[in-house]
């Protein structure tokens, strides 16, 4: 019976000793993921896409080509956000071929590839991105085709 409760005792402390490694090991892995993902998002200038991405959304002549112009110049994070806004825009014109190809194109200046679902589930996404815009024109006293209210 001792040998059973020594046994037993022996088992359940390598196991918490491996749990404990496992979490010690998966904190670090995630501390450096984020890291690295912070270290991105920092370094990459985001406040032309921004700006870009606010005068399209108040209806500012110039601001598709500007994406467009960003979509191309600006760092990987920066053209991924400038395809997506372009995206959006398209969407909400109800040109959803248009907004698959540059929903395609945000995904290809990112370092992610995802699947096809995963692609289709973004796709649908697009549609509540440009619900938020067309409430953001119409706050700028704009229809979603951008003509005065």
């Amino acid at each position: 019976m001792n040998k059973v409760v020594l046994i037993a005792v022996v088992v359940l402390v390598a196991v918490g000793v491996g749990i404990f490694s496992v979490g010690k090991l998966t904190e670090k892995a995630a501390n450096e993921t984020t890291k690295k993902v912070l270290k991105e998002v920092v370094s990459a200038d985001l406040a032309p896409v921004a700006k870009a991405i606010g005068k399209l959304e108040a209806c500012e002549s110039g601001a598709t080509a500007e994406l467009e112009a960003l979509g191309h110049t600006a760092t990987p994070l920066g053209r991924s956000l400038a395809y997506i806004a372009l995206a959006q825009n398209s969407y909400l014109m109800d040109d959803k071929d248009k907004a698959r190809v540059e929903l395609q194109q945000a995904i290809d200046a990112s370092t992610d590839k995802p699947s096809a679902e995963e692609r289709n589930e973004m796709f649908t996404k697009l549609g509540e991105g440009a619900k938020q815009m067309a409430e953001k024109r119409k706050a700028f006293g704009f229809k979603v085709n951008c003509e005065p209210l």
